[in-house]
């Protein structure tokens, strides 16, 4: 009887933990599901704002630089400077900052590129950088001379183009100008390569 006695408790105890095993699964399955929603919750309001914050930068990094290089010295000169326009004044990660120069590089001629070292010159720049952003600095808007007052000349074999542009540079409240001059030159691959720019005093451009 006692054997007998010992069973039906343990039925019972067995019944017992059947009954509580439902709603503990149940309850364990609701909270797993709640976290997962929140999880992609997360997930895409994090996917939005980086897509967001980073859609310029994102956009100038994606460009193919092989099968879409700039055909002339003006494409060459918005890139350039639509480069300029981001990492002045949008907020950009570390990958975003060297994704950009990387593609600014890419129109830098190989005598540009020699006398800028990588390390040297990203860190430079970052330095720029923070002097524009801590004085509100940034360019507001540009414009580039048009094509057919583009000048050309060819030397030792090589051509040349010169290139006026007027930059808008906003400061806190102020607007100003600044002019410079961009000088490329055609590689082996017929392809404009900036070489150098200097400041002017805007006379060529305003006189056209």
């Amino acid at each position: 009887m006692k054997g007998a006695d010992t069973m039906k408790e343990q039925g019972r105890l067995k019944n017992s933990l059947n009954k509580f095993k439902k709603p503990l699964i149940i309850t364990a399955l609701a909270v797993l599901a709640i976290s997962y929603y929140i999880y992609l919750s997360n997930k895409d309001v994090n996917n939005d704002d980086k897509m967001t914050s980073n859609s310029e930068a994102s956009e100038l990094i994606s460009r193919d630089m092989e099968k879409n290089y700039p055909a002339t010295p003006r494409a060459v000169l918005s890139y350039f400077i639509d480069i300029q326009k981001v990492w002045y004044k949008e907020d950009i990660s570390e990958d975003e900052l060297n994704g950009l120069v990387q593609h600014a590089r890419a129109l830098y001629d190989d005598e540009l590129l020699a006398a800028n070292e990588y390390e040297t010159y990203i860190a430079s720049l970052k330095a720029e950088i923070d002097t524009y952003k801590e004085n509100e600095r940034y360019i507001s808007e540009y414009i580039i001379e048009d094509g057919y007052n583009i000048r050309y000349k060819s030397f030792n074999g090589r051509t040349y183009a010169f290139v006026n542009v007027k930059y808008y540079i906003r400061e806190d409240e102020n607007l100003r100008t600044v002019y410079e001059e961009y000088t490329l030159r055609k590689d082996a691959d017929s392809r404009w390569k900036i070489l150098f720019w200097k400041l002017t005093d805007g006379t060529a451009m305003e006189e056209q």
